[in-house]
Parts: C-alpha cells; sequence; structure tokens
C-alpha cells in the first residue's frame, strides 16, 4: 500500500513538473513574439527611421562620389575646372568624415572641392564646413602648399531644419566677421518638373527628395515630356 501511495504521489509531482514546464515554455513563446516590455513603439519606430535615414545617407553619399563631376559642375557652375581624383573620406588623425571631398583645376592649378550631402538644413553649416576647411588644409598643406583653396558646397536633401545665413559669418570682434561663402542646392524646396529639365541624367536619384517626385505616375510623365 505505502509503495502504491508513493508512485502515485511520484507520479502526481511528474504530472505537476510537465504542466509547470509547458506553462513556462507557453510563457516564454509569448514573450519571445511580443515587443520587448520596457521599450515604447515610439521609441521603436525612432531606431527603425534612425536606421533608415542611416542607409539612404549612405547611398547618396555613394551616388555622389561615384560620379563627383555632374555634381561639381552643378554647385559650381561659374567654375570652369578639370576633374582629377577623389580624396580619402576619413581625416587622418582627425574624428571627422568628409562626404565627398575631390581635386579639381582651375586654371592649371589644384583645389580641393568639399561637396557636403545634407539631409536637413543646419542653421550652423557655416561653422561646420570652416573647421573641414581648416582640417583639410592643415592636412594637405604639405602636398598643396598655403595657398591651397577650398571650394565647400552642400547638396541639401529635405527642406525642414533651419536655414542656414548665406553667406555664413562668425563674429570676431566688434563689427568684425569671418565670412564662409559656400554653394547649396536645395533639392527639397524643388519641383520635380524643374529638376527634370535643369539638372542632368546623373542626378535622376535624388528626384524623389524634390516637391512631386515621390508621385509614381507624376515622375514617369516629366521624364517622357523631358
Amino acid at each position: 500500500m505505502g509503495n502504491t501511495e508513493g508512485q502515485d504521489s511520484q507520479g502526481k509531482n511528474r504530472r505537476q513538473r510537465k504542466k509547470s514546464k509547458k506553462r513556462q515554455d507557453q510563457d516564454n513563446q509569448q514573450q519571445e513574439g511580443q515587443e520587448p516590455p520596457n521599450v515604447p513603439q515610439d521609441h521603436q519606430q525612432a531606431d527603425l527611421e534612425q536606421v533608415e535615414r542611416k542607409d539612404w545617407d549612405y547611398i547618396t553619399k555613394q551616388v555622389v562620389n561615384r560620379n563627383l563631376p555632374p555634381f561639381l559642375k552643378k554647385l559650381f557652375p561659374d567654375v570652369d575646372f578639370e576633374y582629377v581624383e577623389p580624396l580619402p573620406v576619413e581625416l587622418k588623425s582627425e574624428k571627422f568624415e568628409l562626404d565627398c571631398p575631390c581635386i579639381i583645376k582651375v586654371k592649371g592649378q589644384e583645389r580641393i572641392a568639399l561637396l557636403e550631402v545634407q539631409t536637413r538644413n543646419n542653421r550652423s553649416m557655416g561653422e561646420q564646413l570652416l573647421l573641414y576647411i581648416l582640417l583639410v588644409r592643415l592636412i594637405y598643406s604639405e602636398r598643396f602648399g598655403s595657398d591651397l583653396i577650398v571650394m565647400p558646397g552642400v547638396i541639401n536633401l529635405l527642406s525642414d531644419g533651419n536655414l542656414p545665413e548665406q553667406p555664413y559669418r562668425i563674429p570676431v570682434g566688434d563689427g568684425e566677421f569671418i565670412t564662409i561663402p559656400y554653394k547649396t542646392i536645395y533639392l527639397g524646396k524643388m519641383e520635380a518638373r524643374e529638376f527634370l529639365e535643369t539638372f542632368p541624367m546623373d542626378w535622376l536619384p535624388f528626384l524623389p527628395f524634390t516637391r512631386g517626385g515621390r508621385d509614381r505616375e507624376r515622375p514617369s510623365n516629366l521624364l517622357l515630356m523631358s
């Protein structure tokens, strides 16, 4: 009798353990299918958008870097230049990375053009460019000499953000300023028709950033008309 009761008790305990394990497995499966409780939905969406921004930010810079001359010509239409070669985007010994730097020749003299692809308008863009200009001159002074000319230009993709003052002026005294002139193209303010009529085909990947450029039917019709 005692053995039978002991076996029944052991069997009951085994069944309880199995049920407990089964419930635990189910809870684990539900938790795996759910979002982490400590991460709000809006934070997850923001993280996703950040990843997407990084993706197309990288892609747009690659588009420019792989075919710089047509972008240079549009940013500097009044400069008769000869494209020479690209430069490394990383500034040695400095924790900065340029978007699309390259060497060009103007009247036989080598210069450095700095093309920056900016997601949103940045009011302090002039200060950022001044920093890049100084760093580039410091790093390449031995190669190009102290009279090196650095030509900055910015491609703004979106229309939001604070518009920078142009030319950008940094006060250094009473009524005294350092002036930073630079060329800018605002794609987010441009109509798709104007873009297709005035920009070369090399710029076509940037059409979705223009007004009406993401309309599935409109760009196709404009392309046929252009």
